[in-house]
């Protein structure tokens, strides 16, 4: 008999990202939990998901152990979010961690220079997927519902930034105060925490992200944009806190091939 995770990586899409929350959920759930959390209760949740999440990154390595590289990726960027022009030639879809210090690197070289010559000008559409590494960033999944919880209210990137400005506050005990310097409704804010779909939607980021062969991060796949503006085919991959260089090469390539 194969074993269960081949049993699920066989299975289309939609249905193998059910079965892996079934497989993923048999231990105690937070996020299905009363209406009253308070900072323990937070910090119980954020070791249950880095289980899951470390669960998950075993399973899904062993399984790109076995199958080799991926060909022919295709990148999605459905329900991410996006920054810059829905029309712009190109998409750079970045996978991300927000307890990686190489990430926050990149967030602090690299990325304000990508959105001043690229997006800014409308040549560039920049999206955000969460690749949480638990297994070394234990905060790492939990920080990335939290900054889904605020995308709610109008302020992902506000809450993204915070995150990367400083590491150090990606503590259960320091969330309540950045909702407050965002000025985000609270009680909603915390509700949202519960909701067991932004869990699943980061489980999402993270098995699409392996199986286009994400293995750490910043991970990054530059491509043309899909006729749907929502995909990318064979993309260029670029791994790390890279150079602006690296990134100006392969976005200046592919805007300078003819459209269509």
């Amino acid at each position: 008999m194969k074993p269960l995770w081949q049993i699920i990586l066989a299975i289309p899409g939609v249905v193998a990202l059910i079965l892996v929350g079934m497989v993923m959920g048999g231990g105690p759930d937070f996020w299905r939990g009363g209406g009253n959390q308070d900072l323990a209760e937070i910090k119980r949740s954020q070791e249950v998901i880095a289980q899951q999440f470390a669960a998950l990154n075993r399973m899904l390595q062993g399984a790109r152990g076995r199958s080799g590289p991926p060909k022919n990726v295709t990148i999605s960027t459905a329900g991410a979010h996006a920054i810059g022009k829905v029309g712009a030639k190109v998409t750079l879809v970045e996978f991300s961690d927000y307890q990686c210090p190489f990430c926050a690197r990149h967030f602090r070289s690299v990325m304000p220079r990508l959105m001043r010559e690229y997006v800014d000008t409308g040549k560039l559409r920049y999206v955000l997927r969460d690749f949480p590494l638990t297994s070394i960033h234990p905060a790492a999944a939990a920080a990335a519902v939290a900054a889904r919880c605020a995308g709610d209210q109008g302020k992902y990137m506000e809450m993204h930034d915070l995150f990367f400005k400083d590491q150090r506050g990606l503590k259960a005990k320091d969330w309540p105060g950045f909702a407050k310097e965002l000025k985000l409704d609270i009680g909603r804010f915390n509700a949202c925490l519960k909701d067991p779909r932004r869990e699943a939607a980061v489980k999402k980021d993270f098995i699409e992200g392996s199986r286009a062969g994400v293995r750490g991060t910043p991970s990054f796949f530059i491509g043309l944009t899909g006729a749907d503006g929502t995909t990318l085919k064979n993309p260029v991959s670029i791994r790390g806190a890279q150079p602006f260089q690296a990134f100006q090469q392969a976005i200046e390539g592919l805007l300078a091939k003819p459209a269509g």
